[in-house]
């Protein structure tokens, strides 16, 4: 898991050096807020391996449920699988090629200012 950053860092985008700390490209994928629903708290929903959230963003919008797999690789013994709640954000025909590719943090500013324009 990554700990928690500091504030400022919320508007870096650019590349860490080789050889620093979380070397490499640094881009904003999405902006936004998020609302737990849970009874819980966060790091106790992360260790009891379910989270229900609602995700108030540019790109992702609406009610997600994150769980914990079960299933192990050699690779990777913590997955997660991501799911969209069917609500009035909800899309059948929703492509995650189109949503990754992403742009910069100014591609989703200027897109946030012409739709409130």
């Amino acid at each position: 898991m990554v700990e928690d950053h500091p504030i400022p860092y919320m508007n870096f985008e650019g590349k860490i050096p080789d050889g620093e700390y979380g070397a490499g490209e640094v881009r904003t994928w999405d902006i936004g807020t998020y609302e737990s629903l849970d009874d819980i708290d966060i790091d106790k929903g992360i260790e009891q391996g379910k989270l229900t959230f609602i995700l108030h963003g540019k790109k992702l919008q609406g009610e997600f449920h994150m769980v914990r797999s079960r299933f192990r690789t050699n690779q990777r013994e913590n997955q997660w699988l991501l799911m969209k709640k069917k609500d009035e954000y909800a899309n059948e025909n929703f492509l995650l090629e189109r949503i990754l590719n992403y742009g910069s943090r100014q591609d989703l500013q200027s897109s946030a200012d012409t739709k409130t324009n």
